[in-house]
């Protein structure tokens, strides 16, 4: 087996700095191939919405969207960052990958229509769009951030987040 994918057009090697030999890579990612060997995968949930691939090599995570572009995407421009164009962190056919920047990652989000909620959207906080929006008019009206914070069982950091943000999207709205 070992001569095949070193002969195939379908894996070529990567040269990580911290692995010994070097890893061969499929150009979908679904095989990868260390010592001879083929190396499990496994999902690593977090931030990400699907979460991502990934292989333990003498004991270093790589992801596999990585060295599938590492291997198949050109990089002249020395970019950071593995972008999935259709936005499908689990999708690592090289031609879906491509080299940014995590600014150019966001612009792909929105354009894929995956940042749709960044103004009324409040996360895990414990007060609402709405609830927000009433904060920022209190404190456009002079009421202590001490005060609202106590009332509504946060931190005033909280309040100054809320008032940040706001302040932000007016700017951002007069722009425009």
């Amino acid at each position: 087996m070992e001569m095949k994918y070193k002969k195939s057009k379908l894996f070529l090697p990567v040269n990580h700095p911290k692995i010994s030999q070097p890893i061969y890579v499929r150009f979908d990612g679904k095989a990868i191939i260390y010592h001879g060997q083929e190396v499990n995968q496994y999902l690593v949930k977090g931030k990400h919405r699907r979460g991502h691939y990934a292989v333990c090599i003498e004991n270093t995570q790589l992801y596999r969207s990585r060295l599938v572009a590492t291997a198949f995407v050109p990089n002249p421009d020395n970019y950071p960052c593995v972008l999935h164009n259709d936005c499908n962190s689990t999708h690592d056919y090289y031609r879906n990958l491509s080299w940014g920047t995590r600014q150019m990652l966001g612009q792909n989000m929105i354009a894929n229509g995956l940042t749709e909620r960044p103004t009324e959207w409040r996360g895990h906080s414990k007060i609402s769009h709405p609830e927000a929006l009433k904060i920022m008019g209190r404190l456009h009206n002079g009421e202590a951030g001490r005060k609202i914070a106590a009332e509504y069982g946060v931190s005033e950091m909280t309040i100054c987040r809320i008032k940040k943000k706001h302040s932000l999207l007016k700017a951002q709205q007069h722009e425009n």
